[in-house]
Parts: structure tokens; C-alpha cells; sequence
């Protein structure tokens, strides 16, 4: 596998440790925990079968999540990437029993080396990275069949079909916590968000189930255990939870899938060894994010109002208004 590099600005970019985040509010990066390698830490912030997803608007049960979780925990997988920076960890999940995987584009940003983790007492195996678009924010890597043994892919919803209030469930990696289980609802549709290039991502879903640095790349569920979604950012104060977070719509992340994987887009530069970037792709007024200073992942920080010196979430794309407020966090 060839290096990709490593080096990217986003907008304003300070590196630094997970639990040392020093900003009051922006932009966070869901998933990628940094871990120290030489005595410093640092960060780096599917063919299935298509089933609509189900519209109830009441979360779920105790026992119903016991169900979902034992029916896909083994399918979702710890990330982990050597990068010239150190050691950054996410999360992702299985597409399919060949061993391909989906994950964000930013838990691999950059990496020497990648091993990912099946199932809780799984070993660590080598992946290779098929594709990445850092447009879009997606990955796709893979891994010998071999090592998937009994684990189960999950199947994809439909974005298009979801709800707000329905249930959504997040399963990942947190803080490097593998298999960690948090439970929300669908509370927004079609937010806009921005990718670790800039550019924008329509159609975000947001919700309230608690995702932090490492959860970035693992999957948002509905009731029926279909991914609705991938993890990618959070809006934060703190640079943990607040109960907003933003997943990418599993019907974009189809697309991409579908087009890494017949080369149309996503593949490594052989002239720069990094991933192509469309230049006719741009975020929203122009504001790049930044990555996550914390463990978990490149923070994103937004740029604030310079007439207030507020800082701002990208707002509905539908109206073209920023809206002020707990400023997102990439995480990871």
C-alpha cells in the first residue's frame, strides 16, 4: 500500500491531544483518536441490499437494543492508522463478506500503515486502502476474507426514507472504547456540513445519540439495524458531546462506494501520492474546517462572524443561513 500523505489545511488547524481540546466552540471531526508514539500526542482529526428504514419516531426499548446490538455489534470494526504524526483511531464497518469496509475519509488521512480490529477479541489485521474522497469524507479499505470469520456485514438503508424522531443508533469506537452502544433519534434532516477538503456535504443527518472522537467512520442505525448513516462530525463547547452530531446520508455514501470502487473517483494521485480533489468543489462561503485537536480526531474548527467574533454551524443549505450556535467538532 502506498503512504498518502499526510499534510492538509483546514482553514484554521491546531494539533494537539483529545483531552486537551482548547477551543470554546467550532468544528469536530467524529471519529480518529490520536495516540501518542514518541512521548507526544497528536491527532489527525457497498453492494447491499437497499431496504427502506423504518419511520417510528419513538426510540427504542432496552430490550430491543439488546436484540440489534448482538444482530450487528460484530459487524462494526475498530480503524486504526500509522501516520508520520502517530497513531489515529476510529471506527467502520463491514460491507460485504469479501472484507471490504467503509469508514471517513479523515480516519486514514495520511496513513503509513492501516490495521483494522473485527469483533471485540479479534487480532488487529493489515488493510488496504481501495479509495478515499475527501470531498465526501468516505473511505473504502480492505481487509482478507479471511479475517471476517463469522462477522456479519450490515445492510444499507435508505436515507431519503428517514424521519425526524425516529430511532437512530450509533455503535463505535470512543475514546478507543471499541463496541461502545448510544441511542438517540433522527433530530434534523438535511444539514450541511463540511468536508476535511471544504467542500460541502448536502443532506447531513443529525442526532442526538452521544458520538465522540473515535466514533468517526462507524455507523448510524435505525430500529431495524440498517445503516442510515456514517458518523462524522460533532457540534461541541466542550470537544465531547453535546447531543448534536452529524452523520453523512447513507444514499450519498452508496454513491461514493459505487464510484471508489469502479475508479471513477477516490483513487491516489500516482504524481502526489494523495487523493484527487475536484476543483470545482467548494464549501460553503468558502469556510474550510479545520481538523480536531483532540485524540479522537481532526477537530474542525468553523471561522467565526467577524463582526461579532461569534463562530457559526453551517446552516440549512436550503435557505442559505448560517445559523450561530455550539460550533461543530470534527470527530475523528
Amino acid at each position: 500500500m502506498k503512504p498518502r500523505s499526510g499534510t492538509r489545511t483546514f482553514g484554521a488547524v491546531l494539533l494537539g491531544a483529545l483531552l486537551t481540546l482548547a477551543v470554546g466552540a467550532g468544528v469536530v471531526l467524529a471519529g480518529v483518536v490520536h495516540l501518542p508514539t514518541s512521548g507526544k500526542t497528536s491527532t489527525t482529526a457497498a453492494p447491499a441490499t437497499v431496504v427502506p428504514t423504518s419511520s417510528s419516531k419513538a426510540t427504542m426499548g432496552t430490550d430491543s437494543l439488546e436484540r440489534l446490538y448482538r444482530r450487528v455489534s460484530d459487524g462494526v470494526v475498530y480503524v486504526q492508522s500509522t501516520t508520520a504524526d502517530g497513531v489515529a483511531s476510529g471506527s467502520g464497518f463491514l460491507l460485504d463478506s469479501q472484507g471490504h469496509i467503509v469508514t471517513n475519509e479523515h480516519v486514514i488521512d495520511g496513513a503509513q500503515n492501516v490495521q483494522v480490529r473485527v469483533g471485540e477479541q479479534g487480532s488487529p489485521v493489515d488493510a488496504q486502502i481501495v479509495g478515499a474522497d475527501p470531498n465526501t469524507d468516505v473511505a473504502v479499505l480492505k481487509i482478507d476474507q479471511s479475517a471476517v470469520g463469522n462477522a456479519h456485514p450490515l445492510a444499507l438503508g435508505n436515507s431519503d426514507d428517514l424521519q425526524i424522531g425516529e430511532s437512530a443508533v450509533a455503535i463505535g469506537s470512543p475514546f478507543g472504547l471499541q463496541g461502545t452502544l448510544t441511542s438517540g433519534i433522527v433530530s434534523a434532516l438535511h444539514r450541511q456540513i463540511q468536508s476535511p477538503s471544504g467542500a460541502a456535504i448536502d443532506g447531513a443527518i443529525q442526532t442526538d445519540a452521544a458520538i465522540n472522537p473515535g466514533n468517526s467512520g462507524g455507523p448510524l442505525l435505525n430500529r431495524s439495524g440498517q445503516v442510515i448513516g456514517i458518523n462524522a462530525q460533532i457540534a461541541t463547547e466542550s470537544g465531547t458531546s453535546s447531543g448534536v452530531g452529524f452523520a453523512l446520508p447513507i444514499n450519498t455514501v452508496k454513491k461514493v462506494v459505487s464510484g471508489i470502487e469502479n475508479g471513477s473517483i477516490g483513487q491516489p494521485d500516482p504524481g502526489q501520492g494523495q487523493q484527487q480533489v475536484d476543483p470545482n468543489q467548494v464549501g460553503p462561503n468558502g469556510q474550510p474546517l479545520a481538523p480536531d485537536q483532540g485524540q479522537g480526531g481532526g477537530e474542525q474548527v468553523v471561522p467565526g462572524d467577524p463582526g461579532t467574533g461569534q463562530q457559526v454551524v453551517p446552516g440549512d443549505p436550503g435557505t442559505g443561513d448560517q445559523q450561530q450556535g455550539a460550533p461543530s467538532l470534527g470527530i475523528g
